[in-house]
């Protein structure tokens, strides 16, 4: 990559991009999304992309390279990279706190981390990478970065290695022709690490031979796959995801809640039918919801139908009483104390993993409606955790992510009792009645 101007000599960028670098950088698409494996050489395209949209497609404008954290950024692309590749007869200022060099053309590099997504708000950008995408928030991209792009009709590429059926999918599909959500503004590629001509020998076979299957698609092959070590490996998305439909007046209502902060409170509605199959229809997921914030949801949700059975953890007992004070009543699940809660977590596992199951060619006995994206992702994405890190080795332990709506359903599965709840220990608020 050479610049030239009047004032300034020819100069070498230090950047030679193999035959899978190249072909993102040559597409027009205004959103590109890049599936890659481990050592494909994602970082080093990002920032000669950004480079070469400072200096050549764009001068005078403002480029951010965005990965999950701060730290990251600084780590991964400041030094090793950016200050690296660019010659520094071309940098005008450089801001070490800040990550920022400013060009002499008027362009500025910054780099970001998205764990500080408020620092992000507010400005016209014109080209951003978000590397390692899966590991954001989608908020991130949806509410903020998104709109920084509007005023300057900017660009974005989407980089990273697949972490399961999430966010950093959806927008994959988004640039495949043939699925139902392609936008043409998008192009997305799939780019596994022994396209990468400068890869040490050996290394592919040698990690081929110490991960599991499913984990060696995911790390160098840049295969979407259910995570290893998934909690409900028996979920389907194609046999348990079905289109929503009216609930029977007659089928038995409950519902369930894992209540949040800073996380998101997750809440679940879950429908009976005549055969005990239960069909979730509708969630609640949002974080930083106060108490009547939430109960005014729950309210609108939940309509005027009457729910049997209502569920929430035991140890969230102020805000329990709060919300049934508010008109939202849940009963408090009777967990086991102390090492007993393996077990109790393990059982509520078991009872939803049964339901999940096909027995001789039987359906299944658990249903969610396709509007709840929420429960579909956390269904592929609760995953037990890993054994120093390690992707060949797993705990009986699950991991505390990506499982608001897994406890809240946990909770149910373990107190529900087929037919008619027993409300003889169901305690209600003292509330004033009129009758007319």
């Amino acid at each position: 990559m050479k610049k030239r101007n009047d004032n300034i000599p020819t100069v070498e960028i230090d950047y030679d991009p193999h035959p899978g670098q190249l072909e993102i950088h040559k597409s027009p698409s205004r959103f590109r999304v890049v599936v890659c494996g481990r050592k494909f050489g994602k970082t080093h395209m990002a920032v000669a992309e950004l480079i070469s949209n400072a200096l050549f497609k764009a001068p005078g404008s403002t480029n951010w390279y965005v990965s999950p954290t701060y730290r990251q950024s600084k780590n991964v692309a400041w030094r090793k990279k950016l200050l690296k590749m660019l010659p520094p007869q071309l940098i005008v200022t450089r801001h070490e706190h800040e990550l920022s060099v400013t060009l002499d053309n008027g362009s500025i590099i910054e780099l970001k981390g998205a764990d500080n997504p408020d620092s992000l708000r507010g400005v016209d950008v014109d080209l951003v990478v978000l590397d390692e995408y899966a590991f954001m928030k989608p908020f991130v991209w949806e509410e903020i970065i998104r709109p920084n792009l509007t005023a300057t009709a900017g660009e974005a590429i989407f980089i990273g290695t697949p972490n399961g059926y999430d966010h950093f999918y959806d927008v994959y599909m988004m640039g495949q022709k043939d699925s139902e959500n392609y936008d043409s503004d998008y192009a997305s590629f799939k780019q596994p690490s022994t396209i990468n001509p400068y890869l040490p020998i050996g290394e592919v076979e040698k990690a081929q031979k110490e991960l599991t299957e499913d984990a060696f698609a995911q790390e160098y092959l840049a295969d979407f796959r259910h995570f290893t070590g998934r909690v409900f490996k028996e979920f389907d998305r194609n046999i348990h995801v079905i289109p929503p439909f009216k609930i029977p007046d007659h089928w038995i209502l409950g519902r369930y809640m894992d209540r949040g902060w800073r996380v998101p409170t997750g809440v679940g509605y879950l429908a009976v039918d005549e055969h005990d199959s239960w069909y979730i229809f509708d969630e609640i997921y949002a974080p930083n919801l106060t108490n009547p914030e939430l109960a005014e949801m729950i309210e609108q949700r939940s309509g005027n139908k009457y729910f049997w059975h209502s569920y929430a953890d035991s140890a969230q007992a102020s805000d329990l009483e709060d919300l049934a004070d508010l008109g939202a009543y849940f009963m408090p699940v009777k967990k086991e104390p102390g090492e007993k809660v393996g077990e109790w977590i393990r059982m509520g596992i078991a009872k939803i993993s049964e339901r999940l199951r096909i027995v001789d060619g039987s359906k299944p006995k658990l249903f969610v409606f396709s509007n709840c994206i929420n429960h579909i992702f956390e269904f592929e994405n609760y995953i037990y955790e890993q054994k120093n890190n390690n992707l060949s080795g797993l705990t009986d332990r699950v991991q505390k992510k990506n499982d608001h709506l897994m406890d809240g359903l946990r909770y149910f599965a373990c107190m529900y009792k087929t037919g008619t709840e027993n409300l003889q220990n169901f305690s209600f608020k003292r509330r004033d009645f009129s009758f007319s």
